[in-house]
């Protein structure tokens, strides 16, 4: 039986990706360049990173291109083509801190280079970060569902606007401290939320 309460959950970090970490930071061959940037970030940045994560699963049908994730309706034959086949869904946001944020604006007043290797750096722990999470609910639910990849709003013609919906669903700043502004930026900005379908084996 799949718990349907809001859950948090802190996961540890993984290993460091570096070659993910440069592909975000656009160097296409390692240099010793590149790599001292990457170690400099490494020391000041990775001490900074949390790994906050909010989500809970939600009741999901849909027909023709109208999908209904726990009673709220939006229209998206893109999420209708990834979910197909789900009856239920996972509904997460997922955040590195507000102290990653920190250390990049810190930087920029100094090295637009380290800046940016930082921000590239943070961008891979994020993305491991949710990684980790799709791996543990996988595991858990081994028994019962195969897990979709994940769907972020403003992938295809899922409305970025669907986004304030997740929220609601959440309630991230009162649980992990994320929040999303007018401009339907998050903050911190090294946050992702996502919804991933559940299919019954």
């Amino acid at each position: 039986m799949i718990e349907r309460r809001i859950i948090v959950r802190e996961l540890p970090q993984e290993e460091i990706d570096e070659r993910e970490a440069l592909r975000y930071a656009g160097v296409r061959a390692e240099s010793d360049s590149a790599l001292e940037l990457l170690s400099e970030c490494r020391k000041r940045l990775i001490p900074s990173v949390k790994g906050l994560t909010v989500y809970r699963v939600l009741d999901f049908s849909c027909e023709g291109d109208e999908c209904i994730i726990g009673g709220v309706s939006v229209r998206s034959a893109s999420l209708a083509r990834a979910m197909q086949g789900a009856e239920a869904v996972v509904v997460f946001a997922a955040t590195v801190g507000i102290e990653v944020d920190r250390v990049i604006a810190r930087y920029q007043k100094t090295s637009a280079a380290l800046a940016h290797m930082a921000s590239s750096l943070a961008s891979e722990r994020i993305e491991s970060l949710c990684d980790a999470l799709c791996r543990a609910l996988s595991e858990e639910l081994a028994n019962e569902y195969t897990l979709t990849q994940r769907f972020s709003a403003g992938y295809g013609d899922l409305p970025i606007e669907f986004q304030r919906k997740i929220f609601s669903m959440l309630n991230p700043e009162k649980y992990i401290g994320l929040t999303l502004g007018a401009s339907l930026l998050m903050s911190p900005s090294k946050s992702v939320s996502a919804i991933i379908g559940l299919k019954r084996k």
